[in-house]
């Protein structure tokens, strides 16, 4: 069997959840409490600091990989509904 995250040159391929979902990785990264880390750094982001643009590129990041961890895993969705409160001054 060929491992597809492989070239044939030996380079990875960059893959994400959005590509191959890999429900086991999204828990085990859940399990490991990794993206309350990612909440406490959006709930120090409001209001915007100063650095707007540094600011939006961090937050841009954190919210890729909050996608990433519920990207079509329905119990994570759930599970982390209550993020939605945290990210609402950020759509304004």
């Amino acid at each position: 069997m060929i491992d597809k995250t492989v070239n044939r040159d030996g380079s990875f391929l960059i893959i994400t959840e959005k590509d191959r979902n890999l429900t086991l990785d999204q828990n085990l990264i859940k399990s490991q409490d990794h993206h309350l880390i990612i909440v406490d750094f959006l709930e120090v982001m409001t209001p915007l600091p100063s650095t707007y643009e540094l600011a939006v590129r961090a937050l841009n990041a954190a919210y890729n990989f909050l996608t990433v961890l519920v990207w079509n895993n329905i119990d994570n969705k759930k599970e982390l509904e209550f993020i939605l409160k945290v990210a609402e001054p950020h759509l304004k």
